[in-house]
């Protein structure tokens, strides 16, 4: 987002300092889901995903699962935003996007065999 102020009778962009907060922290995520919530922001929540082990153990001619095979989806951060620097946050993440793939080529996406949303979207206010 730009700033813009009057100096002497003209109209100049405000420079913009940027620091960490205290308390920041860096996480790493597998994805993001979230959705528009009321009528005056969007949430994204961050994921990681926890995948099982995979092991089998072979009964007579049967495969046997061990353990837990649930992959366990947690929300690392969420983050709320209005929804002017919604578009933003897009325009900015497309020029990022066109950077790199200009730099290392196309950037290809995981194939997906659902591509519905699998956490529920945000309803609260």
């Amino acid at each position: 987002m730009r700033y813009q102020g009057i100096k002497n009778g003209q109209l100049v962009e405000l420079p913009v300092h940027f620091q960490r907060a205290p308390g920041v922290e860096e996480v790493y995520a597998h994805g993001a889901a979230g959705g528009h919530v009321a009528n005056y922001h969007f949430r994204i929540d961050f994921y990681r995903d926890q995948f099982p082990p995979v092991e089998f153990t072979v009964l007579g001619n049967q495969l046997v699962e061990e353990g837990n095979v649930v992959v366990q989806r947690n929300i690392v951060a969420s983050v709320c935003i209005p929804l002017p620097f919604l578009k933003e946050l897009r325009n900015w993440l497309s020029t990022r996007i066109e950077e790199i793939e200009a730099e290392q080529g196309e950037i290809t996406l995981p194939k997906k065999e659902n591509a519905e949303e699998t956490l529920p979207k945000a309803k609260e206010a």
